[in-house]
Parts: structure tokens; C-alpha cells; sequence
């Protein structure tokens, strides 16, 4: 489905979940209505809207929705999608950990699907109208509804080109986040052509140079590429998938069948640390010596760090991410759960940075932690001030769980 040297990236940032989720209309062909039908594409919408309004069979979307009143927007959009069942093409995507989903269909379609036992997040609906939340901890997810909803048809919805001059003219903050994470954070996105308009201004701050936080490749999901496509796809450092949603959910199962819950990626606290307890005495050596990492994903800071002037990063700095991705890191992390995994002799459990003075091991070593801490893995940072003690340190590691 996608290429070998992608999937360990690919693996790393989903099963920790650090993608973001982008649908269009294509994501719920198979989905129905509360009276049966199949939820239309965003073609066979334009055609029905055309034949409503009066307007010839060639008008775009955005200007036959225009010419709606209230009673056949209310007919069209707000009765033919609430209360949408999802098809199977959705089943897979409560299973697995996300980081935030936008989303441009109206339809509650995501909100009836995640009230199923395989939901492994409280999914979280927004309007487009509503204000700018900050994101919230791994057990909810935000779902941003960024053409309006069928729940709060008093907003409106955001089809006609006026509708969304007008709400870009209101500095919506949920485009402006998808603008700005879009260039930044991986995506996948599905349902959906390059050539929408609104699609076309978020992609604009994205190209194949734009730095990332994390190192999952963002990838564009399309049934029928063509060549405009996977040119688009290069231009924005996109993975092209030609696959329809549904059969890359399925491959992504398959792959990845007993997804982690949020519990699983919770680093362990000191009860769990150990199969048998060391003595009070020795646990405070010891943790005063070696502290647990805590890793997270935090937004940018509101001020510039130290680390930007040229001091040793702190795990702040890790945690937004302002370090710069290098190439070595997903190797060095690949190696290291090789060697964890392995019943190999301890000369092969140490691994060695060696480079010259100021040119970043001190960077590499914590970004490779935090990324072991984000996918479970309990890492230990020595802290101590001056020497450690070794033999309380020695008898800790001795007791650990494995």
C-alpha cells in the first residue's frame, strides 16, 4: 500500500497516535441516511442542488448552494444527512488513535460512529463557528466540522464562495489551525480532490521542504489518481495511496491489527516500575539519580526557547517539537527496539553517539528517547548532579519489570 521504507515512520506515528485526520464527502459513499438512502458525493449533491434551485446542470457546488432558501437548505442538506449510519469504509477508524480530525462533510456520520465499544477516544464535534479550543489529553479527540454541521444547522453551512469569504474574513481559528498543522504535522487525507478550492488555500503553506513535527509521511488517499494529482502530491510533499478509504483502512489493520489503547502509551509510574519493590531509601537514590521520561506533543511556545540559542535542549523543547528532524533519528530508534527485543548479551544493549562537539548527539539521544517514551517504551534520563550511585542504581535495575 505504500512503500517498505515508509512503514516503520508510518508505524511509529500512528500506533503513538500523531496523525491528523482530513475527509471530504468520498470517505461516506457507503454510509446512509436515517431513512436508508446512500449519502451522496459531493458531484451527485451538485447535480440534486442544481435541479432544486433552477440552475443549469453545469454550476459548481458553490454557487447552486447559493441560490438555496431556508427551506430547501434545510430539505438538501440539514434532513438528507442528519442521522447518518457509517459504512464499512469507516469501521477501522475508531480502533485507532488520532491527534485531531477536520472534516468538510456536514453529516454526523463521525459522531454516530464513534458511540461504538471499538472507539478508543471520546470524539469531541466542533462547528466551524465555535471558539478555538486548545487540544485536548489522548482520551478525547476534537472533530472539526469545517463546512458546518447538520447538529447546529443555525450556523449555516460553508458551500457558496461567499459563505467561505465571509467566514475567512471572521479569522475563523479552525482554518487558520488546519492551515498552519498542515505544513507542519502528518495528515491523511481522504475523500477528497486537491482541486477544491478551500483544500487548495491549506495546501498552499505546505511544500515538499516544510519542516515537520514528527516523521510520519503525510499521505493523500485517491481512488483515481491521474497525473495532475501525483504532481500536486510532489509539489506538497504528499504520499500518494491509490487506493478508495475503506481498502486503506482495512490495510492499515491488517498491518496493524491490535492498535494500542491511550493507557498503553501512559509511561509507567514507579508501583508498576518494579516486579519487586526496592526500599524506600533506594528508590529516592535512585530517582534522584535517573528520572522517567515523560513524553508529549505541546504546541509552539509564545517565547523563543534558550535551545534556539544554541543551549542544550530541555525536554519542553523535545516536546514542541523545535528541534530539527534528522535522518538518523528513526534508524537510531529502529536499532534500539532491535536490541530491546533481543535476548543478545548486555555488550550488545549499549549504543554509542559519537560525532564532533556542538554538532547535536546531546539533541539526538533525548529526541530518541522521547519518541521510545511516546510509544510506550519506559526510558530512564540521568539527571544526577554529581557522581550516581551505582550500586543503589544496579539493585533498582536489577528488581524492574520487564
Amino acid at each position: 500500500m505504500i512503500p517498505d521504507k515508509l512503514k516503520p515512520a508510518l508505524r511509529d506515528t500512528l500506533l503513538t497516535g500523531g496523525y491528523n485526520l482530513l475527509l471530504g464527502s468520498g470517505v461516506t459513499l457507503d454510509s446512509h441516511n436515517r431513512h436508508g438512502d446512500k449519502l451522496p458525493s459531493s458531484e451527485q449533491l451538485r447535480l440534486d442542488v442544481c435541479t432544486a434551485t433552477g440552475a443549469p446542470d453545469t454550476t459548481s457546488l458553490t454557487r447552486a448552494c447559493a441560490l438555496l432558501n431556508d427551506k430547501q437548505r434545510d430539505e438538501h442538506l440539514t434532513q438528507r444527512f442528519l442521522g447518518s449510519k457509517p459504512g464499512v469504509s469507516m469501521r477501522h477508524v475508531p480502533r485507532f488513535l488520532w491527534r485531531r480530525m477536520f472534516t468538510f462533510n456536514i453529516d454526523d456520520v463521525l459522531e454516530n460512529l464513534y458511540e461504538s465499544d471499538d472507539a478508543k477516544q471520546k470524539l469531541v464535534p466542533l462547528n466551524f463557528d465555535a471558539p478555538l479550543e486548545p487540544t485536548p489529553n489522548r482520551m478525547e479527540l476534537l472533530a472539526v466540522h469545517l463546512h458546518g454541521w447538520v447538529r447546529q444547522p443555525s450556523a449555516g453551512y460553508v458551500f457558496s464562495s461567499s459563505e467561505y469569504v465571509r467566514v475567512m474574513k471572521g479569522l475563523n481559528p479552525w482554518m487558520h489551525l488546519l492551515s498552519e498543522i498542515l505544513a507542519t504535522e502528518p495528515f491523511i487525507i481522504a475523500g477528497t480532490s486537491l482541486n477544491e478550492v478551500d483544500l487548495e488555500y491549506y495546501l498552499s503553506y505546505r511544500t515538499s521542504a516544510t519542516p515537520r513535527r514528527g516523521r510520519g509521511p503525510s499521505l493523500l488517499i485517491e481512488p483515481n489518481p491521474d497525473s495532475v494529482t501525483s504532481t500536486d502530491c510532489k509539489r506538497h510533499g504528499l504520499e500518494l495511496v491509490p487506493a478508495t478509504f475503506g481498502e486503506f483502512m482495512d490495510w492499515l489493520h491488517s498491518e496493524f491489527p491490535s492498535p494500542p489503547h491511550v493507557a498503553d502509551l501512559v509511561v509507567p509510574d514507579t508501583s508498576t516500575m518494579f516486579s519487586d519493590r526496592p526500599s524506600p531509601q533506594e528508590l529516592i537514590v535512585f530517582l534522584s539519580d535517573c528520572e522517567p521520561v515523560q513524553a508529549a506533543d505541546l504546541p509552539l511556545p509564545g517565547v523563543p526557547s534558550r535551545f534556539l540559542y544554541g543551549r542544550e535542549p530541555e525536554w519542553r523543547d523535545l516536546h514542541q517539537h523545535l528541534d530539527i528532524e534528522r535522518q538518523d533519528n528513526p534508524l537510531l530508534v529502529e536499532e534500539l527496539k532491535l536490541r530491546l527485543a533481543s535476548d543478545s548479551g548486555s555488550e550488545q544493549r549499549v549504543v554509542l553517539i559519537l560525532d564532533q562537539a556542538g554538532s547535536g548527539k546531546t539533541t539526538v539521544a533525548k529526541r530518541v528517547a522521547h519518541d521510545l517514551a511516546l510509544s510506550g517504551v519506559l526510558v530512564l534520563n540521568v539527571c544526577t548532579t554529581s557522581r550516581i550511585d551505582t550500586q543503589t542504581a544496579a539493585e533498582c535495575l536489577k528488581r524492574m519489570s520487564t
